[in-house]
């Protein structure tokens, strides 16, 4: 049976706001429509930055692969 610890990592790679165009969390405060918005969300839609304040999501490849192990987990 699958475990937790058999599932594959996510690997996360940079990518910039699909709003603003930010790279950053910085620069995201600065330009993003979502922060000068109130009728919009309160934060930019990338949610995810690494230690460098860097915005990241899973590659594809990744996320595919969790994914799969995921389902392989569930069936098991």
């Amino acid at each position: 049976m699958a475990s937790r610890t058999e599932l594959p990592s996510l690997v996360m790679a940079p990518v910039d706001c699909p709003l603003c165009g930010a790279k950053t969390v910085a620069q995201a405060q600065k330009k993003c429509r979502a922060n000068q918005d109130t009728e919009l969300r309160p934060d930019c839609m990338i949610a995810r930055h690494d230690e460098d304040g860097n915005f990241v999501m899973p590659t594809p490849e990744s996320y595919a692969a969790f994914e799969a192990g995921f389902a392989s987990f569930l069936r098991e």
